[in-house]
């Protein structure tokens, strides 16, 4: 899990104070030497911003988290940066007292794990030419893009009705229901409980295992206990390892999304049982050889603080599509 309350407060810090030592050179991506694995894109997306993304992860090194405050910008840079962001198995955060708007949401909505603080909005398109065809090309190209990034179809109508001269600004409510946010810092006032955090590893586990393989083997394997109850059979976390390796070199694209109002959640003092539905597509890269369907998964998840290992996993397929 990336985005930790611990990660989420260093960078309402970091948006507070500003970036004290910045890289201009591919503005508007911008660098700080104090924050290896974060690129920030800090203003209007123009027609060299996508390639200046790609100069900025070429000298600073590809990150693993992309920082946004931007107006928006031209459509297509925003959705070609937009592919880039999932590509790499980059996560997207707003600031606290930032915001992404117009076309910054079609970056922001790249992410794999996206976590909006500060204000997200959305509105038409306006084609840069001002003729309908383009326009229509403009639409069709960011519904095949943000369609691969499970933006909820509720959203998308919201996008396509609000006027280009005005602007639909999420409400946090909005942002929660529609997995625009990622875990708000906690406080001792108001913690997460056990099966909020509970709920949350889940589906942080569902998102890493959505990465490319490179980050996706890594980050669900350390989610693991040493020994792990796996589908019926008792095996140890290195046969897990060659389990999803496995699964990985066959299905290297996947993308799982964790069905939250079908989730069930209970804790005791040494374990939490998450059971619930999520929806899964699995390809090969080949075209017409890919799986996808709903299915049913059920974690006993052992505790560890705020955090868990999972010591047992079981499920089966619901339905096939």
């Amino acid at each position: 899990m990336r985005i930790t309350y611990l990660t989420t407060l260093c960078l309402y810090l970091l948006a507070s104070t500003g970036f004290a030592q910045p890289d201009l050179k591919y503005a508007p991506i911008v660098y700080d030497s104090r924050y290896p694995g974060i690129l920030a894109l800090w203003g209007d997306i123009d027609e060299r911003t996508t390639l200046n993304f790609e100069r900025a992860m070429e000298e600073f090194g590809t990150p693993s988290l992309v920082m946004l405050n931007s107006d928006g910008g031209l459509v297509t840079s925003a959705l070609l940066m937009a592919r880039r962001v999932r590509s790499i198995g980059a996560d997207t955060f707003i600031p606290k007292d930032a915001g992404c708007y117009s076309a910054c949401a079609f970056v922001f909505f790249a992410g794999v794990v996206r976590d909006a603080q500060g204000e997200l909005g959305v509105h038409q398109i306006s084609s840069d030419s001002g003729d309908l065809e383009s326009g229509q090309v403009s639409v069709s190209d960011i519904i095949d893009t943000l369609s691969d990034f499970d933006v909820p179809n509720d959203l998308l109508v919201a996008m396509f009705r609000t006027p280009k001269d005005e602007m639909y600004i999420l409400s946090r409510d909005e942002k929660v229901e529609y997995s625009m946010v990622a875990g708000a810092v906690a406080t001792p006032e108001a913690k997460p409980s056990p099966e909020a955090l509970a709920f949350h590893f889940v589906d942080n586990f569902f998102r890493a295992w959505s990465k490319p393989n490179a980050t996706a083997l890594p980050e669900t394997l350390r989610m693991y206990n040493e020994s792990v109850s796996f589908y019926g059979q008792t095996y140890t976390l290195g046969q897990v390892a060659e389990d999803k390796a496995e699964f990985a070199a066959r299905w290297p694209k996947r993308r799982y999304r964790l069905i939250g109002d079908t989730v069930a959640v209970s804790c005791n003092l040494t374990y939490c049982f998450v059971r619930g539905n999520y929806d899964y597509t699995s390809s090969s890269g080949i075209v017409g050889d890919a799986s996808a369907g709903t299915a049913f998964i059920e974690v006993t998840l052992l505790r560890r603080g705020d955090s868990f290992l999972i010591v047992r996993e079981h499920g089966r397929v619901v339905t096939r599509r």
